[in-house]
């Protein structure tokens, strides 16, 4: 399928301790879209809430330095696809119900 992959680094203590309250994390991502001329850059967000957040991060290696996680995500946007690749036992680990969903949010 069409799209494109990002990679985040966070720390440890970002998403498990927190200095601020967090109810979601939210990643911006850009991906590729045919326009009528061009290809135009497209917007698109994985609104993940904390608790699922921590569970997902429960289930990947931390980085040779211990204090962080990398993310690989792929995602694509007609497909309504996405999954983070990077460091799971069980190989890839689907994040679809996450990309753009706002109704997330508006609970």
């Amino acid at each position: 399928g069409e799209g494109s992959a990002a990679w985040f680094k966070i720390s440890s203590e970002a998403i498990f301790e927190p200095a601020n309250k967090v109810d979601y994390f939210i990643f911006a991502l850009h991906s590729f879209s045919d326009g009528e001329i061009k290809k135009e850059i497209v917007l698109n967000y994985l609104i993940i809430p904390i608790k699922d957040f921590q569970k997902i991060c429960t289930k990947k290696k931390k980085r040779a330095d211990g204090q962080s996680y990398d993310f690989f995500i792929w995602i694509d946007p007609k497909g309504n696809r996405s999954f983070d690749m990077r460091n799971f036992k069980e190989g890839v680990v689907p994040l679809s119900k996450y990309l753009n969903n706002w109704q997330i949010v508006a609970c």
